[in-house]
């Protein structure tokens, strides 16, 4: 029998849209609480994963969702077998949704929920990350994403605008932290703990800035 590979699969297409998918095959890690800047929309194609925040952990099964906010502390755990889908969108291309459903030009929605059981929705998430496999970040799939995050917000009707305060930015933190203690060896480690980050996404973020 011929294992299959654990992979991680990035498709950035933040610059022009603002939006990036990752899809992680057989993934079994565990990250240490961090924060990301973006929303993420994921998707469980199999095994589970568990994600902390604060004193709640939720487990989310094969096909539900979770969807987490900018600057939400988590933690998370997976499961040997663990596939998973994720859109991460930028909070200014969320906010672009949101008027005709919250009614505020400049506020971003906070998702009350981490963890969604619904089969529409998961299909309709399933659909754009078929449509983004085979040909990559164009309109369709643009509009695609909107009216899943439309359905989103209708799905949870108690949903209410809510400012959120992005971290100060990863890269420019860092490089201070840096100079104030340049006579330091300082391993990734350190850096991503100062960050508030994984040192994973950490060091994604941290090497995009430089490209």
């Amino acid at each position: 029998m011929v294992k299959e590979k654990n992979e991680v699969r990035i498709l950035n297409f933040s610059e022009e849209w603002g939006i990036e998918a990752i899809f992680g095959k057989r993934i079994q890690n565990t990250f240490q609480r961090h924060i990301h800047s973006t929303y993420l929309f994921g998707l469980v194609e199999a095994g589970t994963r568990s994600i902390t925040c604060g004193d709640d952990t939720y487990c989310i099964a094969e096909k539900e969702l979770f969807v987490l906010q900018p600057s939400q502390v988590h933690a998370c755990t997976c499961s040997a077998d663990h596939c998973y889908s994720i859109l991460s969108v930028t909070p200014e291309m969320v906010e672009e949704i949101v008027p005709q459903h919250l009614g505020s030009k400049h506020s971003r929605p906070f998702f009350p929920e981490i963890c969604h059981k619904n089969e529409h929705l998961s299909q309709q998430l399933r659909n754009i990350f078929a449509l983004i496999k085979t040909q990559g970040m164009n309109h369709h799939a643009l509009t695609l994403i909107q009216q899943y995050i439309a359905a989103l917000l209708q799905y949870q009707p108690t949903t209410t605008p809510k400012d959120i305060q992005l971290p100060e930015p990863v890269v420019d933190s860092a490089c201070q932290f840096l100079k104030k203690n340049h006579a330091q060896k300082l391993p990734l480690s350190s850096l991503a703990e100062h960050a508030r980050l994984s040192p994973f996404h950490f060091q994604r973020i941290f090497l995009n800035a430089w490209e």
